[in-house]
């Protein structure tokens, strides 16, 4: 039985106004200079296939059933009528228009933008490319991540302006290790389980007299270096696992990190942000013409570093962490979740903590990427008053071979014991007293009365990304 082949002549017609045209090129031209819309450049043919033929006007006349469609200027599909091919241009090739963005662009001040060397604004860069983009995009909430190449691609940004952004007011991503914690730390560079258990049989001076106040992070790594011995010896880490098992097993020494202080926790299971269930509810208003509208969710998380406080009391927020199963460079799930949902959830905590603070410098929140046995540092700041700047760490990996594991497991306790200061240094700097209040009482004349709001660009509240 032979196979029913299908025949397509494609029209080059405008969804707009409905004029016809002979090419492609044409009908291009036509969007970009009659009807304002430029529609991005298909890198697509029509290719026949064994049962799909696309054949000329001049040739289809010669063939039975041929069916004439109308063809997309900007990838391989066609429509049988004109309104379904403008609803797909609508839908798949015009840029979402994000109301929020542009409210929050006219609230900021020219005086307090951030212009680079070369003359150019950072904030108005942004929002102009925002405006294009064709899904939410982190600069529509003036989220600028340095290693985000689409900034280079498009030529948003010069590598000289990149550069430029990456090193101005640049946060300090090390903290001096203290020298007794270091060696301590370096007794386990070791390449076989048998060298570990040697070094961790060995008896240290403060297990004689422990104090938690003094002594924790000794503990805390001799407690992660067992963890991950036992992995080694059993072969565990030889075969991929499920995400709850990568939490369990082995990146649960993060949730040890605080045990000597009481005033953080590390929360997991899907942790709601606080910070950012306020954002998503910011303009909740009372039922009138319209039902009270549901109160909406924040971002969950696979793990949040916040206060420890009672359900009474509002929480900030320090640091979340996004968990998957396999490590894929460029992989959908962690292109979306570390560079587009964590980045903004880190916003939403940072908004929150300058609003504690009254003032955006030298205060940071932090994320972790974790994607099977890898990790990545991820920080937030405000290198000026509108800009959230998005820089990250050295990728790191716990080695499923132990023959690697001083080389590589010892960087990762490094830089989740760095996590642990900075977090500590940004509390610190929030909640130490103020030597004013303290020195004069004129503060309590003007308690009562409401200050001026600070300007912080609004997050974006697109429902493209669960965020």
């Amino acid at each position: 039985m032979s196979e029913i082949i299908e025949y397509f002549s494609l029209q080059y017609e405008c969804h707009v106004c409905l004029l016809q045209f002979t090419e492609l090129k044409s009908l291009r031209r036509h969007y970009l200079s009659v009807e304002g819309l430029s529609y991005p450049s298909s890198k697509s043919k029509f290719y026949n296939k064994k049962t799909k033929k696309y054949v000329s006007k001049a040739l289809s006349k010669s063939k039975n059933n041929v069916q004439f469609v109308k063809a997309c200027v900007s990838c391989c599909s066609h429509f049988s009528t004109i309104e379904e091919l403008g609803r797909h241009m609508q839908t798949s090739h015009e840029p979402k228009t994000h109301p929020e963005l542009e409210r929050s662009f006219l609230r900021l001040n020219n005086v307090n933008k951030w212009v680079l060397s070369t003359g150019k604004v950072v904030e108005d860069t942004l929002y102009n490319f925002s405006k294009n983009s064709l899904v939410d995009h982190p600069s529509s909430s003036f989220i600028l991540d340095v290693e985000d190449q689409t900034y280079l691609k498009h030529g948003i940004f010069t590598e000289s302006e990149m550069e430029e952004i990456k090193n101005e007011n640049a946060v300090s991503i090390t903290v001096p290790i203290p020298i007794e914690l270091r060696d301590y730390l370096n007794s386990f560079n070791c390449n076989t389980t048998r060298q570990i258990r040697q070094s961790l049989a060995k008896r240290q001076h403060w297990e004689v007299d422990y104090d938690i106040n003094i002594h924790h992070d000794f503990d805390w790594v001799k407690h992660a270096i067992y963890t991950l011995v036992r992995e080694y010896e059993s072969k565990s880490l030889s075969s991929s696992k499920k995400e709850l098992w990568y939490n369990i097993h082995i990146w649960s020494f993060i949730d040890r990190l605080f045990d000597d202080i009481p005033a953080l926790e590390v929360v997991r299971s899907e942790a709601m942000s606080a910070a950012s269930t306020k954002r998503k509810n910011a303009t909740r208003v009372i039922g009138s013409l319209e039902p009270l509208e549901r109160r909406m969710i924040g971002y969950k998380c696979d793990f949040l570093v916040r206060d420890t406080t009672s359900e009474h009391e509002e929480s900030l927020e320090y640091g979340a962490g996004e968990v998957g199963i396999k490590y894929e460079q460029k992989g959908t799930k962690l292109m979306t979740e570390g560079s587009v949902k964590l980045p903004k959830v880190l916003k939403d905590m940072l908004d929150q903590l300058i609003l504690k603070n009254k003032d955006y410098k030298n205060i940071q929140s932090f994320g972790i990427v974790h994607s099977g046995l890898t990790m990545q540092l991820i920080t937030a700041d405000r290198p000026y008053q509108y800009i959230t700047r998005i820089t990250r760490g050295k990728e790191l990996k716990i080695p499923s071979d132990v023959a690697s594991f001083g080389d590589s497991v010892l960087p990762v306790l490094v830089q989740v014991w760095q996590l642990k200061q900075h977090i500590l240094n940004v509390q610190n700097k929030i909640m130490s007293p103020s030597n004013t209040k303290q020195n004069d009482s004129h503060w309590l004349d003007d308690c009562l009365t409401k200050g001026d709001n600070y300007i912080i660009p609004q997050t974006s509240n697109s429902t493209e990304y669960t965020a």
